[in-house]
Order: C-alpha cells, then structure tokens, then sequence
C-alpha cells in the first residue's frame, strides 16, 4: 500500500478490516479504484477467509493496463469490478450483494463494509450515512479522504 501514491494507508487499512471481522462481514463494496491500492488490500483481507469477496465500482473503466495487471495477479476469482461511481451505481452494488435484506425491516441482509475512495470529503461522509440507513446490511463505513492542500 505504502508504494501506491494516494492509496488508503496500511493502518487505515488494518483498522477497516479488523472492523469489518468483528462485525462478521464477507463482502467490501468500494467505490473507487483508482491505481487500485485499496482494492488489493481488499482482496487481501478477501484471501484470508473462505467465501470472502469484494465488489469495486470503477467510473473509469477499462483500467490503465498496469492498474489491471496489478489486480488480476492480486485478485482473481474474489473481485468482481462494476462500472459506475458511489452516485450512479452504489445503490445497485449494495441491492447486488444483498445489503437490503428483505422485508421491510432489512430481514437477513448480507453483513457488508462500505469503503467509499470517491467522493471525498462532507459529500462522502453524507453518502455514507444515507447508505447506512438504506441499507441495514452495511456494518462498516469508511471514507478514504485526502489532505486539502
């Protein structure tokens, strides 16, 4: 992680996903590939347990071929990368991995974690309570900020 400029650093990452178990979660939805360090310290977390996944939405679709390489060798069969940013398709990703439940209570819902790498800031922590409150699923919520310069 450290190597990937802009990339969530490891004890952000460590902290997202030592929540993530605690919370029983298998799947991360993340919005935001970019140069895809996140990305792969999901898959990384994913590998750790059987039946673990991650569902990356990507605005910016096909990747820079370096980009791909990097998570193809690091990601195979656990990612599965959707086109669409956090305002177009996160809505779709949480319904797609089961973050809704059913019934009008949530019933059942897939335990997720959110990682939102795009949009930054106020919007980001906005989204991310809305989804929370959308979708009962959603056990974890991090947003990946940069520093205002």
């Amino acid at each position: 992680l450290a190597s990937v400029p802009g990339s969530v650093l490891p004890s952000e990452a460590f902290l997202f996903h030592s929540l993530a178990d605690l919370e029983g979660v298998q799947i991360i939805v993340e919005s935001g590939v970019g140069r895809g360090g996140s990305t792969r310290a999901a898959c990384a977390w994913a590998r750790a347990a059987p039946g673990r996944r991650v569902v990356s939405l990507e605005r910016l679709v096909p990747l820079p071929s370096s980009v791909a390489a990097a998570l193809q060798a690091a990601c195979g069969g656990i990612l599965e990368l959707r086109m669409g940013d956090a305002f177009s398709a996160l809505d779709n990703a949480l319904h797609y991995v089961g973050a809704a439940g059913h019934g009008p209570h949530g019933e059942n819902a897939t335990a997720v974690a959110l990682m939102l790498d795009g949009p930054k800031g106020r919007v980001a922590v906005r989204l991310a309570q809305q989804a929370m409150r959308r979708f009962p699923g959603i056990r974890v919520a991090a947003v990946h900020d940069v520093p205002r310069r």
